[in-house]
């Protein structure tokens, strides 16, 4: 279909329409006399495309530039076709009506109309401001050709500002993709640097906004100039309640996740929030997001996936509820149970005070950086990986956010909320959640944390605390342990928790002996060992803590101050100077950023001298693995061959067999072979034997090092059970799977955000704050619209 003679007497460039608009501008008189020359072109041209229409009832088509690009765009960006099905106002549509018609009163009154509503676009406000660019508003001065183009434009889009604008932005994404820019010619490149500025403007916005006073972006979104429906509706939120009204907002917007937020009565607080497992299971599932639960996307794929994890987990955990044939409601199909971890933390609120951070992750997942979940060629099951790759917005779920006010002097809230997931958590074992027509169920296969949280929500009698701290007490002591009697002073024999290393301790028999609490604890409702006398085992003790904050700490730094005896002739701080440097260098040779880059007396925690027992003074976890892995280089080099003593020689095979263990287990998958579990379990063993040497070697020289705390003795717990496991079946479940590094990271998200929001309402804004997160964090990975409908 043709365009309208008006529109085809002259074709342009954006440079000629330039020079031509600047001459128009320069010089006045003429550009009056041209002004009533197209006028009176204009009315003929007006009378003439009256009688087209009338006579072959067709709708006035697009500028001769538009037409040419149209038919491949895509659908998307086909916003406004000529034959829009769209509804019209009553009064447009009357419009279009006598146009049709052909009553030329009519006609001119809608044309009017058109140009009314274009001068208000286009024209310079009294305050010298304009809703449009330069480009445009120029254009809309020169008159004639310019203002025809857009006018019919702005009619094709019946005169919705935002829809033209919404044309034009997918145009030019189209047109530069297959190299059309110039096709579209002035009007795309007028309008492209406006709305690029307004998309770029909300873009830095939507990143920043869960970190952010609502009060600011509030304020950022009524000075900010751009045709965003969502920063408008943002803009007129009343500053008073301005975190209910923005929040509002950006799920209206689809800028926030569509997930209920559940409330329950605590006896410290009414109407508490939290986020149940069962909306976060069908937010997943409804969102085609169960990799962020079972590690693959597909249905088809999880169900053999989650066959072969109950199958393999069986080995670990024979008494487990899952292969209890007599156990009433007990799910019989395995591929559709979810098995997850139970996760729990505190963080640092605002003005540095605690808050608990509740929460829940799929214990299977994407792998490790060292093992990406890849298999052997010829087994035919599926590869279960580890769960430490992934943003942890997407890979942890919030459940609830405590600040320390809600149970610090009640702390029966804290159980409160612990018996609520546990409630849960059988709900979703024995029933399970209805999702698209399927059943799907949930089982809890460990609660973990550092020992401070599972003793709070175990309520354990026997815990670190009670470690003893004289030669002899008036009172026995009680235990350090809540899975076996370790460091119990009255029991029948004695069961020193500092024997270690061994794989038959006197201990040992004592496992399950005794509960661990006076009364049942809130989680004792999770379906799990159906024999009931090993519940503890439900509590999970992690590497991480243990080790890389732990003994890991204690014996890099007692061996680093050993070895300095090897720097003869050098005073003490020539020697850590000397250990600095070579500390560099294996950094730079393996590609490593280290936290602290420089080793000192301080560091170590013998700055006010050697008869001090070393301690570390850093906090980062990973910082320990660098130190272990640079000092076991170290030791090869500087010791071996060097020495005789055996406190040297222990050193460094004590360093070889903690960094082989790690190592070996971050290589592995989710499940590890029974000849490499065991030999992975012996490597820790070894690790605890010399580390137990070495405390009594260097007792006997009248040296404080390598002190005997009780995390070594839960690190003995974990190394045996690798080698009990082993010999026990095929597979063993790794440690890792357990590991905390992942969940810390986590914690610090919310508790981020908690600093930055009122104490007041924090277990709410949180997590609101935190639906934005993860919605940012699902657009990221995706590579989808940050802005999403905003």
């Amino acid at each position: 279909m043709a365009a309208p003679a008006s529109l085809q007497s002259k074709q342009w460039s954006c440079a000629s329409l330039a020079a031509g608009n600047n001459h128009l501008l320069q010089v006045k008189s003429e550009e009056s006399r041209q002004r009533q020359a197209d006028l009176e072109a204009r009315k003929k041209a007006i009378q003439a495309e009256i009688e087209a229409i009338q006579q072959e009832e067709r709708q006035l088509e697009p500028v001769p530039e538009v037409p040419e690009v149209m038919d491949e765009l895509p659908a998307s960006a086909k916003r406004m076709p000529p034959n829009s099905t769209k509804t019209t106002p009553v009064k447009k549509l009357a419009v279009v009506k006598k146009r049709r018609e052909g009553e030329v009163p009519g006609v001119r009154k809608g044309y009017a109309m058109v140009d009314a509503r274009l001068r208000r676009l286009c024209e310079k406000k009294p305050s010298g401001k304009l809703n449009v660019p330069q480009d445009i508003h120029n254009m809309w001065l020169a008159g004639g050709h310019s203002r025809d183009n857009l006018r019919a434009l702005l009619e094709k889009f019946e005169f919705d500002k935002d829809g033209w604008e919404s044309y034009i932005k997918d145009a030019v994404a189209y047109c530069k993709k297959h190299g059309l820019v110039k096709s579209l010619g002035w009007l795309v490149q007028a309008l492209e640097a406006k709305i690029q500025a307004a998309q770029a403007a909300f873009d830095t916005f939507v990143e920043c906004r869960s970190q952010v006073s609502c009060r600011d972006a509030i304020r950022q979104a009524r000075v900010t100039r751009n045709p965003s429906k969502g920063l408008q509706r943002l803009a007129a939120v009343p500053l008073k309640k301005s975190e209910t009204g923005a929040h509002q907002t950006f799920k209206a917007f689809g800028q926030s996740l569509d997930l209920k937020i559940s409330r329950v009565d605590l006896v410290s607080k009414s109407r508490f929030p939290y986020v149940s497992l069962s909306d976060w299971l069908k937010y997943v599932v409804e969102n085609d997001s169960l990799e962020q639960i079972v590690g693959v996307k597909d249905l088809q794929d999880m169900q053999p996936l989650l066959t072969t994890f109950w199958s393999r987990f069986r080995f670990s955990h024979p008494h487990h509820k899952m292969y209890d044939p007599l156990e009433s409601g007990a799910p019989q199909h395995h591929s559709m149970t979810i098995p997850i971890v139970m996760h729990g933390d505190e963080g640092r609120g605002r003005k540095k005070k605690q808050i608990t951070i509740l929460s829940w992750m799929g214990l299977l997942g994407r792998g490790s950086s060292r093992c990406s979940g890849s298999g052997s060629s010829g087994d035919p099951e599926p590869v279960c990986s580890l769960n430490l790759l992934g943003s942890t917005w997407l890979t942890h779920f919030l459940h609830s956010v405590l600040p320390v006010g809600l149970y610090s002097n009640q702390p029966e809230a804290l159980d409160e909320v612990f018996a609520l997931q546990a409630r849960e958590l059988a709900t979703l074992f024995y029933d399970g959640v209805e999702i698209g027509g399927r059943v799907f169920y949930v089982a809890c296969v460990g609660v973990k944390g550092d020992v401070p949280f599972l003793t709070k929500c175990g309520g354990f009698i026997r815990s670190y605390t009670r470690k003893p701290t004289a030669k002899s007490s008036r009172k026995a002591g009680v235990g350090i342990c809540h899975l076996c009697c370790a460091g119990k002073e009255d029991f029948e024999y004695p069961v020193p928790f500092e024997e270690l290393g061994v794989e038959h301790p006197s201990w040992l028999s004592t496992v399950g002996l005794e509960k661990p609490y006076s009364s049942d604890p809130p989680y004792a409702l999770v379906p799990f060992e159906r024999d009931g006398t090993d519940v503890g085992k439900l509590y999970r003790f992690d590497i991480f803590h243990n080790l890389h904050l732990g003994l890991g700490k204690s014996f890099v730094s007692s061996a680093v101050c050993m070895v300095l005896e090897l720097c003869q002739g050098m005073s003490i701080g020539a020697a850590f100077g000397k250990l600095s440097e070579d500390f560099r260098r294996y950094c730079v040779r393996n590609s490593e950023s280290p936290y602290h880059k420089t080793l000192k007396a301080s560091l170590f925690g013998v700055h006010t001298g050697f008869k001090e027992c070393p301690d570390g003074a850093w906090s980062k976890g990973d910082y320990t693995r660098l130190l272990l892995e640079w000092f076991g280089d170290y030791c090869s080099r500087e010791v071996g061959g060097r020495t005789d003593d055996p406190v040297y020689l222990l050193c460094a095979e004590a360093t070889d067999a903690i960094n082989e263990y790690m190592s070996g287990l971050h290589h592995e998958n989710l499940f590890i072979k029974s000849n490499r579990t065991i030999y992975l379990g012996r490597k820790g063993l070894q690790f605890l034997l010399n580390y137990s040497k070495l405390a009594q070697l260097t007792f006997q020289r009248k040296q404080r090092r390598f002190p005997l705390v009780p995390k070594a003795h839960y690190l003995h717990h974990q190394f045996l059970d690798l080698v009990r496991q082993g010999e026990r079946g095929p597979w063993t479940l790794n440690v890792l799977a357990f590991a905390n590094q992942m969940s810390e990271d986590f914690v610090g998200r919310p508790s981020r955000l908690a600093r930055r929001i009122s104490p007041m309402t924090s277990s709410l804004r949180v997590i609101q704050r935190a639906f934005l997160a993860v919605r940012n964090a699902l657009c990221n990975e995706d590579g989808s619209c940050k802005s999403g409908k905003l």
